[in-house]
């Protein structure tokens, strides 16, 4: 069976419209069909409703079911005394499976989901004999996915510590995976032409493990999908102008901004583009550039007298707020979670005197407080990046200096719990930050 979410967008249309015109039927009315809260249906999907096969039962379909998004458990509950079959569909990039479960009518199913980062779909089927029992009421249960922790970036194996990505000038990629704050193993992945650059290291497909995102050039865009250092799958999403660049990666979505300021997402499943919108324009003129973003849809932006903005994106809605002004000695390195309260936090280094301080931000994106951290000369260490590589829900440190000796500060918010040494990666290797353009 082809994938669904390979359909092209009429038959989704065409589907939705069977599926509404079944339920529809105004001769008598069906028993409520509900969602538990918590239970996201597939957002920006051209249909929510989905009906595998066919057939009725008396006046109404035999066969219902809803998309969601990952979670760790699924299911539904009916009126007590319905035969019914509940199948659980699991969603993949090239076909689907199906797993069915014995018919009952007990008038409820949950189901442990094995890997909660895949996409499912459930259906339930009346295979009642009663002519009676055709009226029936539906509640698609589920217990969700936690979200990730927005300190636990570029993590390519899954194991809630951030990894380090190189590529060396010859255009070869490697990884090293933290476990604990140690290197727990290290690989290379393939080589690249040297037109190539990595442009964003996040989850794209939802297995919980960070993915490359690759620009050439000619502006030609790829996916690897990762697990661990391993090159699972790719993916080409098609080529865009070189007047358009990628600004952030947050939650898996691609943000572009152009030369005249237009801002515009891509919201994405897995490979697929599954649909698209306009933020707005800021203009170069108004002299507001992008410092920063994270994995949760935030854009820390900066304009000419050093004035900060945030903008919290939630799918195209925007939360913006103003944060305060800074002196243009204050350079803004990262946006993390140094604290692990879940909410972002900036990171500043003083590029005369080499001191770093943070600002720790509330949920409504304004500032709770400040501290500094310590000094480090300007011109022996420099940092390359934050994540956090010992797992502990913090955002931590990774510096590099100019004998490129790599080492990386624990944190706790603006305290150093402990430093370590990882290694000399030599001259020919570059640490991939983030996002490159």
């Amino acid at each position: 069976m082809e994938s669904l979410f390979r359909s092209n967008k009429t038959s989704w249309r065409f589907v939705c419209t069977v599926v509404l015109a079944f339920l529809g039927c105004s001769s008598a009315t069906l028993a409520q069909e509900s969602i538990s809260p918590g239970c996201e249906t597939l957002q920006d999907a051209p249909a929510f409703d989905l009906m595998h096969g066919g057939g009725t039962t008396g006046k109404y379909p035999n066969q219902m079911g809803k998309f969601f998004y990952q979670g760790d458990a699924i299911g539904a509950a009916w009126s007590t005394g319905v035969q019914m079959q509940f199948t659980l569909w699991t969603i993949g990039t090239q076909q689907d499976t199906s797993q069915s479960f014995p018919a009952s009518t007990s008038g409820s199913i949950t189901v442990n989901l094995t890997n909660p980062s895949n996409y499912y779909a459930v259906q339930l089927t009346n295979v009642d004999t009663n002519p009676d029992n055709d009226d029936f009421g539906i509640n698609w249960t589920c217990t969700p996915k936690p979200a990730p922790k927005i300190s636990q970036t570029h993590d390519f194996d899954g194991n809630g510590n951030s990894d380090i990505a190189f590529m060396s000038s010859t255009g070869t990629v490697a990884l090293w995976l933290m476990n604990g704050g140690a290197i727990s193993s290290t690989g290379n992945v393939a080589t690249v032409p040297g037109t190539f650059s990595i442009i964003g290291q996040r989850d794209f497909d939802g297995d919980g493990k960070a993915d490359l995102l690759w620009r050439d050039n000619s502006g030609n865009l790829a996916i690897w999908f990762m697990n661990g250092a391993t090159l699972s799958s790719s993916a080409n999403l098609g080529t865009v102008s070189s007047t358009w660049s990628v600004k952030g990666t947050g939650g898996g979505d691609i943000l572009w901004q152009d030369a005249s300021g237009d801002l515009a997402v891509w919201f994405m499943v897995g490979r697929q583009i599954t649909s698209t919108a306009v933020l707005g324009t800021v203009a170069p003129a108004t002299g507001w550039t992008i410092v920063a973003t994270n994995d949760n849809g935030c854009l820390l932006w900066r304009d000419g007298s050093g004035d900060l903005a945030l903008w919290q994106l939630n799918g195209s809605a925007i939360a913006s707020s103003s944060l305060g002004t800074v002196t243009s000695n204050w350079q803004v390195l990262h946006l993390g979670d140094f604290n692990g309260d879940g909410v972002p936090d900036l990171l500043f280094r003083d590029t005369n005197t080499g001191t770093l301080a943070m600002w720790f931000l509330n949920a409504s994106g304004t500032v709770q407080s400040t501290a500094g951290v310590a000094t480090v000369s300007p011109g022996t260490w420099t940092v390359v990046d934050t994540g956090d590589y010992n797992g502990d829900g913090k955002s931590d440190i990774l510096w590099k200096d100019s004998s490129n000796n790599l080492a990386v500060w624990y944190m706790n918010s603006a305290a150093i719990l402990s430093s370590a040494g990882l290694g000399n990666i030599g001259a020919t290797w570059t640490v991939q930050t983030q996002n490159a353009e």
